[in-house]
């Protein structure tokens, strides 16, 4: 149980996980904790519900949604997500 206190060798397996965990983390904080008002709230919560990619398409091309506003929704969904389970695994 003491062994995983102590600090990792370079080149060892557990200094390559630290590293790729510490880049993920990186990856997907800026996504994390966005400031963000009730109106683009609601909006990701409009689009993260769309399951009828129909539905979505219409909405791209009719204007009322941009591409943009979409994959950062599905963005800021899987990071959010992601933090949750990485919660779970932590020890």
């Amino acid at each position: 149980m003491g062994d995983s206190l102590r600090p990792a060798k370079p080149g060892s397996w557990e200094s390559i996980v630290k590293e790729k965990r510490d880049l993920r983390t990186r990856a997907v904080k800026p996504h994390l904790n966005v400031a963000r008002d009730d109106n683009a709230r609601a909006l990701d919560a409009t689009i993260l519900k769309i399951d009828d990619i129909s539905e979505l398409t219409g909405l791209l091309m009719n204007g009322k949604l941009s591409a943009h506003e979409v994959v950062s929704s599905y963005i800021r969904r899987a990071a959010e997500s992601h933090e949750q389970v990485s919660k779970c695994f932590q020890y």
